[in-house]
């Protein structure tokens, strides 16, 4: 069964700290079914294997990959796409977000990242990169993997847009307005002059962002459409609306 494909009874064991024996087949005789389990064997399915992505479980199988090797990783990706092309349409928006809140895609330096922190390199990319791709070698030979990592997975292709939003991400974290914040900045409004329609396909929303400081002192952030711009920005009337709306 895709069960027993995706995980040994020792990795099974292992995982949930147990010793026990297990098939994973499912039975449609019940004196057979009542027979192994006089024999203390246990009975695993579908709900079983997915039950691994959830609370208290998921943080043991998120240390048991680490130690697993490409080849082990490339069949428990295979095993978990087979998995969910089994399910209805309601279970399988449900094991797929289970999957995107499990640290356990492997990148180009070995390291572990949930599918919203990694980046799936395009083909023949020459540039620098600068986040965390997925290891390519999951990839070889595995004609149907791609769909599995973008339609299932979501994750996002690596580029100049996936280099912005994490940049976006940083600056609303960061707390302090240093060279890198203006650099930063800058950056955005020149990917906006190229990207202004909402129409494009790498359009960002800057907007949603708490990336503004404002305030006399100029310490706090807030999104754009929060804020009004005074007459250091050459707009008499922003500076008259901040006082009515105390902003």
């Amino acid at each position: 069964s895709v069960f027993s494909k995706a995980l040994s009874q020792e990795d099974y064991n292992e995982i949930m700290g147990t010793n026990k024996n297990y098939v994973s087949y499912p039975l449609r005789n019940s004196r057979a079914d009542d027979f192994l389990k006089d024999m203390g064997i246990e009975r695993k399915e579908t709900s079983d294997f997915i039950n691994l992505f959830m609370t208290p479980y998921k943080e043991k199988l998120e240390k048991f990959v680490l130690s697993k090797d490409l080849f082990w990783l490339k069949n428990f990706y295979n095993s978990c796409a087979q998995i969910y092309n089994s399910l209805g349409t309601t279970e399988q928006n449900k094991f797929s977000a289970l999957l995107r809140d499990c640290r356990f895609i492997i990148d180009s330096k070995n390291n572990f990242y949930k599918a919203g922190e990694i980046y799936l390199l395009p083909y023949k990319y020459e540039q620098k990169v600068t986040l965390p791709v997925v290891h390519p070698t999951i990839f070889i030979n595995e004609k149907n993997m791609t769909g599995f990592f973008v339609n299932v997975l979501q994750v996002k292709e690596y580029g100049e847009r996936a280099i912005i939003e994490n940049l976006l991400k940083k600056c609303e974290s960061n707390t302090s307005k240093d060279d890198d914040y203006f650099k930063d900045m800058l950056a955005f409004a020149k990917y906006f002059n190229n990207n202004p329609s909402p129409a494009d396909d790498n359009y960002i929303d800057f907007a949603k962002y708490k990336i503004f400081y404002y305030g006399s002192e100029g310490l706090q952030k807030e999104k754009a459409d929060s804020l009004v711009l005074d007459k250091r920005y050459h707009n008499k009337s922003g500076g008259v609306l901040s006082e009515v709306y105390n902003k």
